[in-house]
C-alpha cells in the first residue's frame, strides 16, 4: 500500500474523524452521527458467490469501511480516497456496493438453508419475502490538485448519443458521491482537526493566504496532532514538512507546531526566490551588455514599471537593481 493511502487510512480510522466527516458532508455539520456509534469494519469484502446460475470468487478492498449506528437502524459507509483522477471510479464505486448486498445476501441465504424455513420462490431465491438488506455508501474523497473532469455517474461513462430517451431513461445509472477536499466550500461545517486538514489543503497553493490561514488558527496549529499532519504533508506539494517534522515535534503527545514549521518554509521559499530573482536579472543585465545593447538595460532599470515587477515576483529592492 502506498504512503498516502496508510496515512488517510489511519487518520480516517478514527472513529471520531470518521463521524465528523459524515456530519460534515452528508448531515451540513448537524451532529447526527455519534462516534461511538461507528464500528470499524473489515476492510475487505468477498465477491465469492455462487448460485443456480453462476459461480465465482474475489474480494475488494476499501479504503476505510463502518457501520454506522442511527437509533435502531445501521448504515453501512465507506470510503475511497482519491489522489488522482480515476475515469472509471462510478464502476469501482458500484462493483464495490455490489460485492457488499451480495455477501448480506449470501449471509441471510445461509442462515435459512441453516434452518431450513423457506420454500417455493423464497427458497430459490435464498431471500425471504420480508428479508432487508442494510443500505450502504461510498464516499470518495478527491485530494488532487487538479479539478476532477471525471465522470460522477455512471452514464457519464456512457455514450448515450442517439439512444431514444424512452429507453435512455430506462438504462439503469448509478451516481457516486465525490467530495473534491481543495474546494470543499465549508471546512468549518466540521468539528475535528478535518476542518483544518481540509482548511490547510484548500489554501496550500498560495503560500501567503496559507500564511494568514495558518496565523489565523496558531492556536490549533501550534499543537496539531500527528496524524493530522502526516495528512498535510503527504497530500499537499510541501514535502519538506516531512522533513521538519521532528524538529518541531512538541515532545507532548506527539503533537507538532506547523506554525513554525510554515513560516520557516515560506521564509526559505521567499529567500530562496530572492536569489533565483537576482541571479536572472544579472543573466539579463549580462545579455544586454553582450549584445551592446548598454541602452536597452538603461530603459530597464530606469522604467518604474519595470522595477515594480522584480520586486513583486523576485522581492529585488531598488537598492539591489542600482547595484
Amino acid at each position: 500500500m502506498q504512503e498516502k493511502d496508510v496515512i488517510s487510512v489511519e487518520y480516517f480510522e478514527e472513529p471520531e474523524r470518521f463521524a465528523d466527516l459524515v456530519n460534515g458532508y452528508v448531515f451540513s455539520g448537524e451532529q447526527v452521527v455519534k462516534p461511538e456509534s461507528v464500528r470499524e469494519l473489515n476492510r475487505v469484502v468477498m465477491k465469492s458467490h455462487s448460485d443456480n446460475t453462476q459461480s465465482g470468487s474475489g474480494y475488494v478492498i476499501r479504503d476505510v469501511r463502518c457501520e454506522i449506528g442511527l437509533g435502531i437502524r445501521v448504515v453501512l459507509i465507506s470510503l475511497e480516497t482519491q489522489s488522482d483522477i480515476h475515469y472509471a471510479m462510478p464502476v469501482r464505486v458500484m462493483d464495490a456496493d455490489a460485492a457488499i448486498y451480495r455477501r448480506q445476501w449470501r449471509k441471510k441465504r445461509q442462515k435459512h438453508r441453516k434452518k431450513k424455513d423457506l420454500e417455493g420462490a423464497e427458497f430459490l431465491s435464498g431471500f425471504a419475502r420480508d428479508d432487508k438488506l442494510i443500505p450502504t455508501l461510498t464516499l470518495v474523497l478527491y485530494f488532487g490538485f487538479e479539478p476532477w473532469d471525471g465522470p460522477r455517474r455512471l452514464k457519464d461513462m456512457m455514450d448515450l448519443s442517439g439512444i431514444p430517451d424512452n429507453l435512455k431513461k430506462k438504462i439503469a445509472d448509478y451516481p457516486m458521491e465525490l467530495l473534491e477536499v481543495r474546494t470543499f466550500p465549508n471546512p468549518e461545517k466540521f468539528q475535528t482537526d478535518l476542518q483544518f486538514v481540509f482548511g490547510f489543503l484548500k489554501h496550500a497553493e498560495d503560500k501567503e493566504k496559507l500564511a494568514e490561514y495558518v496565523e489565523e488558527h496558531e492556536d490549533v496549529f501550534s499543537d496539531l496532532d500527528e496524524q493530522a499532519f502526516d495528512m498535510i504533508s503527504c497530500m499537499s506539494r510541501a514535502g519538506e514538512l516531512k522533513v521538519v517534522k521532528e524538529k518541531y515535534q512538541n515532545g507532548k503527545g506527539g503533537s507538532i507546531n506547523m506554525c513554525r514549521a510554515i513560516t520557516e518554509m515560506i521564509a526559505d521559499g521567499r529567500r530562496e526566490g530572492r536569489r533565483e530573482g537576482e541571479d536572472q536579472f544579472a543573466r539579463l543585465m549580462q545579455i544586454l551588455l553582450d549584445e551592446g545593447n548598454a541602452a536597452g538595460l538603461q530603459r530597464a532599470v530606469s522604467n518604474q514599471e519595470y522595477r515594480h515587477k522584480l520586486y513583486m515576483k523576485y522581492q529585488i529592492c531598488q537598492q539591489k537593481i542600482n547595484e
